[in-house]
């Protein structure tokens, strides 16, 4: 039987657990802010940061587009943010805004970014705001900084840019960049032998010693086919994609080898950007901007050991709701939160459809993201997500856009 002594102890010790509990509920509940149409509550946040990254959950939720967009006008306007800097063609992105003097805006999306987004109605709502900066004179400037050519055009531009450097190279030198820009456009690997990558990747490497003789928009541009052929060694000798196991091949070690790659190179096409802003917005998926992972390296957490708190990641969040391509496929479903996760937290301490949350500041349990195993960062604990979260009741889709919009 246990002493009157023992039984107070317990019971204290019970009713701290409860305080503590309820104190973790209160402090996500005080620090949810509603974001309905008033982005303000972002300020105190983000005012003082060089490097902003706004996620997604995934590619296909139009509406979270326009969310985007919104606070991106508002990051521009009332922060001072000078860029945006997208999940898209390092080279070929910057073409759009010129292009729309003699183009729709979904033609010009398609020039360099990727279709998910450039056929996407929502997501045009961005290049109206960018073509309008640069008629006001106050250009909000868009540039890519991913090395995969994304692009319904990008072989021809990375193509004309190899054509810049031909008289300061070989003949045979010349061959085999055109060689790589196609092979890294098609992504067929298949009629490709790992032999030939690894002379082509050695071929792109030597280029680099022309560093003081070219731009260094083009020394970077180098380092990104260099950074992307590595890339394809490591898939070509991996077992092959299906739908079988997908996405279960994804953890096989190549892909994981593949992926840090990328990853790099992105933090590393960042920083060249910072080389002529002060203030930058990175579009991108949730997973790039993420602070740790036990697996592999991610872009953010690179941004974050380089710039500390200067970099702020802000990583979308959703409770449940559908999620669509604009050509129509595929389409998936976003199960509901599970109690104990930290969506299913956030979605039960507001009737906001809208909410941001800065997790530095919130005292969260030890819990996970989500549960649902819909994406590779659901599982992943909350301290290693993100500095904040863009909690989004409900995803509904993405629309296509029409020719001449």
């Amino acid at each position: 039987m246990l002493k009157t002594p023992q039984l107070l102890s317990l019971s204290l010790l019970s009713i701290l657990t409860i305080i503590t509990s309820c104190n973790q509920q209160r402090s996500i509940e005080q620090n949810v802010k509603s974001l309905d149409n008033n982005y303000y509550a972002l300020d105190s946040y983000l005012n003082d940061k060089t490097i902003v990254g706004i996620g997604e959950y995934t590619h296909g939720d139009g509406k979270l587009f326009e969310l985007k967009t919104e606070i991106i006008k508002h990051l521009h306007k009332e922060l001072g943010f000078e860029a945006i800097l997208m999940e898209s063609d390092f080279l070929a992105v910057e073409k759009t805004l010129s292009a729309l003097t003699t183009r729709s805006k979904k033609e010009a999306a398609n020039i360099g970014i990727q279709s998910t987004w450039a056929n996407s109605k929502e997501y045009l709502s961005l290049i109206s705001y960018l073509d309008e900066t640069a008629k006001k004179g106050d250009t909000l400037h868009f540039h890519g900084f991913d090395p995969q050519m994304t692009g319904a055009e990008s072989m021809n531009i990375h193509a004309a840019n190899a054509e810049l450097i031909r008289d300061k190279i070989s003949a045979v030198a010349y061959d085999n960049l055109i060689s790589a820009i196609t092979i890294l456009k098609d992504k067929n690997i298949l009629t490709v032998t790992g032999d030939s990558l690894k002379y082509l990747k050695k071929s792109v490497t030597e280029l680099k010693t022309l560093k003081n003789q070219i731009t260094p928009k083009i020394y970077q541009w180098l380092k990104n086919i260099e950074a992307n052929l590595k890339s394809l060694i490591y898939i070509e000798s991996a077992p092959p994609l299906t739908p079988k196991n997908f996405p279960e091949i994804l953890s096989h070690p190549n892909y994981l080898k593949s992926s840090s790659i990328r990853d790099s190179i992105m933090a590393d096409n960042v920083n060249f950007y910072l080389k002529k802003y002060n203030k930058v917005i990175i579009w991108a998926a949730n997973k790039h901007l993420q602070l740790k992972s036990t697996d592999r390296t991610w872009m953010g957490e690179l941004l974050k050991k380089s710039y500390g708190d200067k970099y702020y990641s802000i990583l979308v969040l959703y409770n449940q709701g559908v999620w669509s391509y604009p050509q129509g496929q595929p389409k998936g479903i976003i199960p509901e939160s599970v109690e104990g996760t930290l969506a299913f937290k956030i979605g039960n301490a507001t009737n906001s459809d809208i909410v941001f949350l800065d997790i530095n500041s919130t005292q969260i349990p030890k819990m996970k993201v989500r549960e649902n195993n819909f994406m590779t960062t659901d599982s992943i604990m909350v301290k290693n997500y993100g500095d904040a979260i863009l909690y989004v009741r409900k995803a509904t889709g993405s629309t296509m856009a029409h020719d001449n919009d």
